[in-house]
């Protein structure tokens, strides 16, 4: 499996005050959920089951996914998660751009 890596920059819009963000990423694969587009650093990934994004003020963002992979790949797919991996979510704009702090298997 190929080496991911993110970057994620921010700077400041001139005249806006706001920020822009400039995302490089060698990405694995890609899937759509409701009009979103996720980025992820790895493969294995049927589809995504469920997302939540919590975001409040003064706090960071933060995203948790439930995701759909093949019972055989299951635990390949989380130990090949690269140290340090981010994933990135987008509509038209990026709505998150962040590390993966966690990846656990769920049972249904």
């Amino acid at each position: 499996m190929a080496e991911s890596h993110t970057a994620v920059n921010h700077h400041p819009k001139e005249g806006t005050g706001r920020d822009t963000v400039e995302v490089e990423q060698e990405e694995a694969m890609e899937l759509l959920y409701q009009g979103l587009t996720f980025h992820f650093p790895f493969e294995g990934i049927i589809q995504v089951e469920d997302f939540t994004l919590t975001a409040s003020f003064n706090r960071h963002a933060k995203v948790s996914l439930l995701l759909l992979a093949k019972e055989e790949k299951i635990q390949e797919v989380i130990h090949a998660i690269p140290e340090g991996a981010g994933i990135i979510i987008r509509e038209k704009e990026i709505l998150f751009a962040g590390k993966i702090t966690l990846a656990e298997t769920v049972a249904y």
